[in-house]
């Protein structure tokens, strides 16, 4: 038999890979058809997100951006009867930032307002162009504005909304290239204040109206960005500023606009082209995960597994309310895994759940990621659902440096070569020092930056390693624990200098052969959940 025949054989004593907190990404359950049944309501930012005041919601990797834009697009749930969902990346990564290029390349002194014209032109469209599919709109003698405004614009095929977006982005830099840009400016002003976008816009109020029905806009953006660019800067300004427009009454009553932005672009935009900050994020909601809500996730993920794969198993458990941490912990957690472990690097005992999180970013999709290692080590020993203190260490540790190199991955276009430039400074340090230290040992790095287009800066290097979540400041030490304060918690830049005591986050130990020397663990605060405020 030929080898590579051999070698693809199913090995009978391999044991199957299992999943049974999911997957950790959403649209991918989305695609298997499981989010709907682990989807979890009860967080503060979910109720706070459907308020008709909020159009910005602001969430790092992995805080479930994408679970909750489709929650918010289910026609079930708080009311919503038409539901527009524009995600699609290659708007934000080309179509847009070549239009930006376009307007920057004509000298426009104002480009991010004109180019919020033009975004608002493409989600007023494609919220009219949703609107003629409904089933509604055919029994609506009022219809024709609006279909004779699609006519116009070249949009009178009902398609994607996220197509239609790009169209009309695309259509606009097409014309930018090679046109006189005031021209162009007055064409698009002429379209938007023109008697045929005002009818449309009324006939679209009364259909609203007349058959009672509200809608959403949800714009899912992407979550990774080459933010140091100043057309892609633009570009998502420019969005921003027609997002925040449309909000305040700039759509129909009872439509409301709801944008998922990645919260490492934040502080960025506020450095940078953001004219008023203020009023763009002002009802901004940040994702926060805390651990009265993941742990319930994390358990209710599991539960459900089991009541599919092992019902037996649950008999042992008393009714739990899904809503009370203390009754998730000691109901559905202590029963399946043990209270304690002891921590490696210092041979005190620690509360397991606690261990787990202190060794994330506070992500939902880190918690699966390492609910599911500690997992797959129970089955292979025989012992699933009721893993042991070795399985809990030993798959926190496993799961570091996958965890690690995500969000390492996830800066590649923000900070060039991070990677190579954290492990050469980082490298066998221990978990513990000082500003001034750090500055000290920053010229190792100093060969692996990209002089002129990214110049070796050590106040760079610190802004880098806070913002990735790598290091904190030290802000108080209790009787178990060292606790720190890291940027991932903030809703704003960590700042540190040479006179701060810093630590390094748990979940990077692994990937940077970190030396714990502290004679306590660090506890990123947050991890806890008396520090839920």
């Amino acid at each position: 038999m030929h080898q590579d025949t051999i070698l693809n054989q199913p090995d009978p004593d391999r044991e199957p890979i299992i999943a049974p907190f999911g997957l950790n990404d959403a649209a991918r359950e989305l695609e298997q058809g499981t989010l709907p049944h682990l989807y979890l309501d009860e967080k503060d930012f979910n109720a706070k997100a459907f308020s008709p005041l909020v159009s910005i919601v602001v969430g790092r990797r992995g805080a479930g951006k994408t679970a909750l834009a489709w929650r918010l697009t289910r026609p079930d749930h708080r009311g919503y009867d038409i539901c527009v969902s524009i995600d699609e990346p290659a708007i934000f990564s080309n179509v847009a930032t070549e239009l930006t290029a376009a307007f920057q390349s004509k000298g426009s002194l104002n480009i991010v307002d004109e180019v919020a014209k033009v975004w608002e032109l493409a989600l007023w469209t494609s919220l009219m162009c949703h609107v003629t599919t409904c089933s509604d709109f055919d029994r609506f003698d009022g219809g024709t504005p609006i279909r004779r405004f699609l006519e116009d614009t070249g949009n009178a095929t009902p398609s994607k909304a996220s197509l239609i977006v790009s169209s009309v982005l695309e259509s606009v830099a097409k014309i930018a290239k090679v046109d006189n840009l005031v021209t162009l400016l007055l064409q698009i002003d002429n379209i938007l204040n023109s008697a045929t976008f005002d009818d449309a816009k009324q006939a679209l109020r009364t259909f609203l109206s007349s058959f009672k029905k509200s809608a959403v806009i949800v714009i899912d953006t992407m979550d990774v960005y080459e933010v140091r660019k100043p057309a892609m800067q633009t570009a998502i300004a420019s969005m921003l500023q027609a997002v925040t427009r449309l909000s305040k009454g700039g759509l129909a009553r009872k439509v409301e606009i709801k944008c998922f932005l990645p919260a490492e672009l934040v502080p960025y935009l506020e450095d940078s082209t953001i004219a008023n900050i203020g009023k763009t994020l002002e009802f901004a909601v940040y994702m926060h995960w805390r651990p009265r809500s993941l742990a319930p996730m994390l358990c209710r993920r599991l539960h459900h597994y089991l009541s599919e794969n092992s019902p037996a198993s649950l008999d042992v458990l008393q009714s739990i309310d899904w809503t009370t941490y203390d009754v998730v912990k000691t109901r559905m957690w202590n029963v399946f895994f043990s209270p304690c472990v002891t921590n490696t690097a210092t041979g005190t005992p620690e509360d397991s759940l606690t261990y787990v999180m202190r060794h994330t970013q506070l992500q939902p999709r880190h918690l699966i990621t390492i609910g599911n290692r500690i997992a797959q080590l129970a089955h292979e020993d025989r012992l699933f659902p009721h893993p042991t203190t070795q399985h809990v260490v030993t798959g926190v540790r496993r799961a570091e440096t996958l965890l690690a190199n995500e969000v390492l991955g996830s800066y590649r276009t923000v900070y060039p070569n991070c990677s190579t430039i954290i492990s050469a400074v980082l490298n066998r340090q221990p978990n513990v020092f000082t500003g001034a230290y750090l500055d000290e040992i920053a010229y190792r790095s100093k060969s692996l930056w990209d002089p002129p287009h990214f110049p070796y800066d050590r106040s760079m290097l610190r802004q880098m390693l806070a913002e990735l979540g790598i290091v904190g400041r030290v802000e108080t030490q209790t009787d178990r624990y060292i606790k720190a304060q890291f940027e991932y918690n903030l809703e704003g830049r960590l700042v540190f200098d040479e006179t701060d005591h810093l630590a390094l986050h748990p979940m990077f130990y692994q990937r940077f052969q970190i030396r714990p020397t502290a004679p306590k663990p660090i506890l990123p605060l947050g991890a806890l959940p008396d520090d839920d405020d």
